[in-house]
């Protein structure tokens, strides 16, 4: 018996990273899952690795800043499998131009907000009805370490991760009455496809390793783990929580033991 069985989830994000990860996962502990991607391909190839391995998905293409589109994304999903039960917002950005406010470009906090803040909000309002419908349910909405402790800096990238924290609580708060909670999701460094490029320079690698108290980056389905947590029962009295999976990261660097006096 899945951890996940008789529920229906729709994971944004999907087609590559943490969201395929988290889909392959939650399909094989029984969901049915929705894969959403802004890449039609991308999207289309977890859905037939979900297949292959005897699950069940259907492909969304969307993406989330577009206001139409998440209604859209909701009504295919409840179609397909005739409810929603989780809500999973793992699609996000980090826009070419961001850095300190004196020095990012508008184009780049505009796209940042967008989609990370504006996109979350989107999913959110076009998902809860179908949640409450559904009996209630979980959303899982990923923000970041930085709009914690701001660094590197990249300011449209912090705001739009922090107004994520702030708009979940918020959710938690008021939709509780309706059976649906709301939880923060907060993966580490880790190679992702908005990382990859990034990490592949060795120093930033490095520099990434040093910052994470247990000294490596993160794997994607050690992020996928605790959000099949968030999704199932086993979460049932966690709502409006944030749920660190950074190795450390918000500790700071490591630091070479003390040598006795």
């Amino acid at each position: 018996m899945g951890r996940l069985d008789g529920k229906v989830a729709l994971i944004t994000g999907a087609g590559d990273g943490i969201g395929r990860a988290a889909a392959l996962l939650f399909a094989r502990e029984g969901a049915r899952v929705g894969v959403l991607d802004i890449v039609e391909e991308r999207a289309a190839r977890t859905v037939r690795q979900i297949e292959r391995e005897g699950g069940s998905a259907v492909a969304v293409v969307a993406d989330v800043s577009a206001p139409a589109h998440g209604a859209r994304a909701v009504d295919r999903v409840v179609g397909a499998f005739g409810g929603l039960h989780v809500l999973y917002n793992n699609a996000g950005t980090w826009a070419p131009g961001d850095g300190a406010v004196t020095e990012l470009t508008l184009d780049a906090w505009e796209r940042t907000l967008r989609v990370n803040l504006t996109g979350t909000m989107l999913m959110c309002r076009a998902g809860i009805p179908a949640l409450i419908d559904s009996g209630g349910g979980s959303i899982i909405n990923t923000s970041s370490p930085v709009a914690y402790r701001p660094e590197p800096v990249c300011d449209a990238y912090t705001a739009s991760k922090g107004g994520v924290s702030a708009l979940t609580r918020s959710i938690a708060q008021y939709y509780a009455r309706h059976g649906v909670r709301a939880n923060i999701l907060i993966p580490g460094p880790m190679v992702t496809g908005m990382t990859r490029d990034a990490l592949a320079d060795p120093g930033y690698r490095d520099a990434s390793i040093r910052m994470t108290a247990l000294g490596r980056l993160g794997e994607l389905e050690e992020v996928a783990s605790v959000a099949l947590f968030l999704a199932s029962d086993d979460s049932r009295f966690v709502t409006g929580s944030e749920q660190w999976v950074d190795g450390g990261w918000m500790l700071g660097p490591t630091q070479d033991p003390i040598p006795p006096a």
